[in-house]
């Protein structure tokens, strides 16, 4: 199966791990295993994922601390991941976009039950609700199975994709289902709540996302890729497809 690079996304692999000597008895506290325990699990877990990189951090009840990474930053790379490697967080950004849209909610802004149509009144389906947009039971069709993205992806991996043109892609395409009667995880929910985002603040999901999360929290490492600039190198992820 061959495999291409793509410059907008990767994905990031978070691990829980439980490894012999980590459990507690009431009147036991646990204790991390050695580091060779540790690393070699880590790279065992990596290839069995069939992952180029990762890095993890386990946390013991002793307190003490470990972080390793595992693999290469290109796929049969050379060059060694470190633990300041910096990865694309991929759709745990929907967690901030949703975190958002709760605080305009408890500001009075808009309310879960609200139509889609009262914000973005460029899709009039009376039926979608900012609930099922954020529970992803709304219907409305995955835009990044969409065969015309997924070629232009392809075919023209550096280009930057507008919300409006995303959206445009399944804009006329029969829902999956029926909003509210079934489920089915849908990127296009979190660009729709993006642009209620930016109708009801007039900032982009980004800028508030900064502005209410990122510098409130000093999260000073983390950074939105394509809305402001990120400082170092990132790994850049692999997509595979079949022929």
């Amino acid at each position: 199966m061959p495999r291409k690079r793509v410059l907008i996304g990767a994905v990031a692999l978070a691990l829980l791990i439980s490894v012999g000597g980590c459990r507690t008895s009431p009147a036991q506290e646990a204790v991390l295993p050695s580091r060779e325990i540790l690393q070699s699990t880590l790279d065992e877990w990596r290839l069995r994922a069939d992952i180029p990189a990762v890095v993890l951090g386990v946390a013991g009840t002793d307190r003490r601390t470990w972080v390793g990474a595992s693999g290469t930053l290109e796929q049969a790379g050379s060059v060694p991941v470190t633990t300041e490697a910096q990865f694309r967080i991929a759709s745990i950004t929907k967690v901030f976009v949703s975190i958002v849209v709760l605080q305009l909610v408890e500001e009075g802004k808009l309310t879960l039950d609200d139509p889609l149509s009262r914000h973005l009144p460029a899709y009039p389906d009376q039926r979608v609700t900012i609930r099922q947009l954020l529970n992803h039971t709304s219907g409305v069709p995955d835009y990044s199975m969409s065969d015309d993205f997924n070629k232009e992806l392809l075919n023209y991996r550096d280009r930057r994709w507008t919300a409006a043109e995303v959206l445009d892609l399944v804009k006329d395409t029969e829902p999956d289902f029926a909003p509210g009667t079934d489920y089915a995880y849908s990127n296009t929910n979190d660009v729709l709540l993006g642009e209620i985002i930016r109708n009801i603040s007039g900032r982009s999901w980004a800028q508030e996302v900064r502005r209410r999360i990122l510098d409130p929290l000093n999260l000073n490492s983390t950074h939105i890729a394509g809305s402001e600039r990120v400082p170092g190198t990132r790994d850049s992820g692999i997509f595979r497809r079949g022929q």
